[in-house]
């Protein structure tokens, strides 16, 4: 079985309510047994996101060719649906 990994960039990285949810989530689809990998699982996270009162929350997906044979995937989570320019690795 392959290892599913995932880098994580979160837009604030310093609000501690937002990235606790974000972990919970995380958490809540790995528990499921859905790849956190896969872009369902991206979609799943924003809309538990939206779901907790962030409703401009965004998780967007990136994944290239060799990310998928290698399994792994990228996320960039938007806590107010604005820019990366303040992203940094969660």
């Amino acid at each position: 079985m392959l290892e599913h990994r995932l880098k994580m960039t979160v837009v604030p990285w310093d609000d501690p309510r937002f990235t606790q949810l974000l972990d919970a989530a995380c958490a809540c689809i790995t528990k499921e047994r859905l790849d956190l990998d896969s872009r369902a699982a991206a979609e799943l996270v924003q809309r538990m996101l939206r779901a907790a009162g962030y409703a401009d929350a965004i998780v967007e997906y990136h994944r290239t060719a060799d990310d998928y044979l290698k399994a792994r995937a990228t996320w960039t989570v938007l806590r107010d649906g604005t820019t990366r320019a303040d992203a940094r690795p969660h």
